[in-house]
């Protein structure tokens, strides 16, 4: 039995490439209606990527970690139901 990671660590990537990501990871859970937690980093402008992604962006929860050695999947699982979590 294994648990399905639903994070995308995205820390380091422009807006532009975070949006690119973005479509990868919808294009292959398209099946899928789980959320998506998305790790960015502190400086990124989620209003621009969540306007890029349109509808998709209702499926995703921006989740900010400064610092680089701990997982995304850490994160996503120690992080409440808040929009943001500063680490």
């Amino acid at each position: 039995m294994s648990r399905e990671d639903n994070s995308i660590d995205c820390r380091g990537l422009s807006g532009v490439l975070t949006v690119i990501r973005l479509k990868q990871a919808f294009t292959d859970r398209a099946a899928r209606h789980n959320a998506l937690d998305v790790v960015v980093d502190p400086d990124c402008n989620c209003s621009w990527v969540t306007q890029a992604l349109a509808d998709d962006a209702e499926d995703i929860r921006f989740l900010t970690c400064a610092d680089q050695s701990i997982p995304a999947h850490i994160i996503a699982a120690t992080s409440s139901e808040t929009q943001q979590l500063n680490v």
